[in-house]
């Protein structure tokens, strides 16, 4: 293996990443579909490469870190410059994103079909994790290939489950965003109703972060109604892309009304504020008395 480490795709998660990867001495090699996202990082000590087979020539593993099946078909599947036309035998190629466990497994067989390998990673923990170091991974891949990966992993990480089986880990991940889904919208209306009987947000936040009620995405509500309308950096794009994925993997048969309602909810939500507009702005939705257009 050669000492640079590739990364493609420079959204907010994965510049995060990246700064953390650049604060270990190691040494990048981005690409991202559009130069300007990558300028930082670039001040910082990174190579930008215009092409994603440049990256796949230039190192050995190689990070992705994308959303959305348009991203996955580009990245990996270009007949040009794709990863899997260009990947070098002996490469490792890591993949950060949630995405579907079917194209997952699909790409854990190509990749070893080439003499290289394929782990699904995807992370939890949002920008604020990645920056600290402090974010939880999921592994799927051959023993041998994580065992090479770990320590770079450990730059942006603080927990990792090895589950091994192709697949494993995106069905975890799905199931694990659907629960954020589920917790952030009723954090978000638990917060809202606090605040319509005239509760002020500094109460609320001492007794739902001590009390039993409490929860990471409580958390990310309250901070984001104390920051009164700040951002939580995820998408409403990103987060119904996760629901999609959710939706596609539920069972048949039994009813799941809270994960039905989730999935409306932000979908709702999406065709009202747009792509880009908060996961939180579910307390924008409230505070109109237009709540149940989302169920």
């Amino acid at each position: 293996m050669n000492g640079a480490v590739g990364f493609i795709g420079l959204g907010r998660m994965g510049r995060a990443i990246c700064q953390r990867l650049i604060s270990h001495r190691i040494q990048l090699i981005v690409h991202n579909r559009s130069e300007d996202k990558s300028s930082e990082l670039v001040r910082q000590g990174a190579l930008w490469v215009p092409e994603i087979r440049s990256v796949a020539r230039a190192a050995n593993i190689i990070f992705v870190c994308s959303s959305g099946h348009q991203a996955v078909e580009q990245i990996y599947h270009d007949k040009n410059t794709g990863l899997l036309a260009n990947v070098v035998e002996g490469s490792i190629v890591v993949d950060l994103s949630t995405i579907a466990p079917e194209t997952a497994i699909a790409l854990h067989a190509a990749f070893r079909a080439r003499g290289a390998d394929f782990i699904e990673c995807p992370v939890s923990g949002g920008v604020e994790g990645a920056l600290k170091g402090a974010l939880s991974a999921i592994v799927s891949a051959r023993p041998a290939a994580y065992s090479i990966v770990r320590p770079l992993l450990a730059a942006f990480t603080l927990m990792v489950t090895f589950v091994e089986v192709p697949g494993k880990a995106q069905r975890l991940k799905i199931l694990n965003n659907l629960a954020e889904s589920i917790n952030l919208a009723g954090a978000i209306e638990v917060i809202s109703q606090g605040q319509a009987l005239g509760l002020d947000l500094e109460s609320m936040q001492a007794v739902f972060s001590t009390c039993r009620g409490r929860s990471a995405y409580m958390q990310v509500a309250m901070n984001y109604a104390l920051s009164q309308g700040g951002s939580s950096s995820v998408s409403l794009a990103v987060r119904c892309k996760d629901l999609d994925l959710a939706q596609q993997q539920m069972p048949i048969g039994p009813s799941y009304p809270l994960s039905t309602v989730a999935m409306a909810t932000f979908h709702d939500l999406r065709l009202t504020f747009g792509d880009e507009g908060d996961q939180c702005l579910y307390f924008s939705r409230l505070s109109t008395g237009n709540a149940g257009s989302a169920s």
